[in-house]
C-alpha cells in the first residue's frame, strides 16, 4: 500500500516537473511572461512615443510588464508612482539576474495596459530616497523589504525616457 503510493505521488511530482519545464520553454517564445515563468519579447501593443507627461496612472497598476534587452526576456513585477516619476522594484537582488543585467544594458520597455514603453533604467543608490519608496511600497502593496535600515534585499530602477 506504501509502496503503491510513493509510487503515485513520484510519478505526479514527474509531471508536475515536466510541465513546469514545458511551461518555462514555452514562455521564452511567447509574447511576455506566462504566470511566474519569464517570457519572450513583449510584440503586442500599442507603443507610445513621445514624452510622458502624467505617469499617475500607474497608481492603479497592480502589475505591469517589463522587457530587459540582455537577455531579452520579460517579466511580471509591481510599479510604483512617485513625485512624478516611475519606479520598478526588485526585491532579493541577490538571488535574480534580471537588475543585475540592467545595470550592463539599461534599456527595457514597459508594457501596462496593453501599451509600450521605451525607457531606460536608472538604479536608485540614495538611501533616503530608496526609504521613502520603500514606504511607497508599503502603502501600495503591503510590503515592506528594507528592514533595519539595510537596503540590500530592495533595489529601485526609475524608468527615464529612452533617449536615441
Amino acid at each position: 500500500m506504501i509502496n503503491r503510493l510513493l509510487t503515485w505521488l513520484i510519478r505526479g511530482l514527474l509531471i508536475a516537473l515536466g510541465m513546469s519545464v514545458v511551461i518555462a520553454l514555452f514562455a521564452r517564445f511567447a509574447d511576455g511572461p506566462i504566470g511566474p515563468f519569464p517570457g519572450g519579447a513583449l510584440r503586442r501593443g500599442e507603443i507610445v512615443e513621445g514624452e510622458i507627461t502624467d505617469w499617475s496612472f500607474v497608481r492603479r497598476v497592480s502589475t505591469i510588464e517589463l522587457q530587459t534587452n540582455d537577455p531579452l526576456l520579460a517579466r511580471r513585477t509591481w510599479i510604483l508612482y512617485y513625485r512624478g516619476a516611475v519606479f520598478i522594484p526588485c526585491m532579493f537582488p541577490r538571488f535574480q539576474s534580471w537588475p543585475h543585467d540592467l545595470l550592463i544594458d539599461d534599456s527595457v520597455v514597459l508594457r501596462i495596459k496593453g501599451k509600450l514603453y521605451r525607457r531606460t533604467a536608472r538604479r536608485i543608490i540614495n538611501p533616503a530616497l530608496i526609504a521613502t519608496l520603500d514606504g511607497q511600497m508599503y502603502k501600495k502593496y503591503g510590503r515592506s523589504w528594507a528592514e533595519d535600515g539595510d537596503d540590500s534585499n530592495l533595489w529601485f530602477f526609475r524608468m527615464d525616457p529612452q533617449y536615441k
